[in-house]
């Protein structure tokens, strides 16, 4: 059985200055001997995160496993600052982002072209994936906005369905 922990309410939001902004959440699921973290959140959730793992008594290094749910800065930054974990993000969603060129949009352009090599452990999904864990993992590409990718039939105890 996991145990569901919300370290960080995201939310969406307007800015009169900085136009639309969001930031995500970041979820942690312990159980079966693993530590699961879902997006890990942008620079500024630093403090936060880190507060909120010392509540619970760990630390960067208990971190198994970082989903992502697409390369957005505010759901992928920090992955670096967990380096037992195993990193896990969809194989077009990553593609998709590594194609980009630089420009005004949400993607940490560095990070995500870094995140294969940055990390021995990175795995790549693909679109419907089933973890060792027994967590299922669903992706889409961040250009879905409103698409859901989980399968019923897909056995699991746990299941993500991620898009923007």
């Amino acid at each position: 059985m996991y145990q569901l922990d919300v370290l960080i309410n995201g939310y969406p939001g307007r800015s009169m200055f900085h136009g639309s902004l969001g930031w995500s959440t970041t979820t942690l699921l312990r159980g079966e001997g693993r530590n699961i973290l879902v997006d890990v959140g942008a620079f500024g959730a630093r403090h936060l995160l880190k507060k909120q793992l010392t509540e619970l008594r760990m630390n960067a290094a208990d971190i198994t496993d970082v989903v992502l749910t697409h390369a957005h800065y505010d759901h992928s930054v920090n992955f670096t600052l967990f380096p037992n974990a195993t990193v896990w993000i969809g194989d077009r969603e990553l593609e998709w982002a590594a194609a980009q060129p630089p420009g005004f949009d949400p993607l940490p352009e560095l990070y995500v072209r870094a995140l294969p090599t940055a990390n021995a452990s990175c795995r790549v999904l693909p679109p419907s994936s089933r973890g060792a864990t027994r967590l299922a993992i669903c992706c889409s590409p961040s250009k879905a906005l409103r698409s859901r990718c989980c399968s019923p039939a897909m056995p699991r105890r746990i299941a993500l369905s991620c898009s923007a």
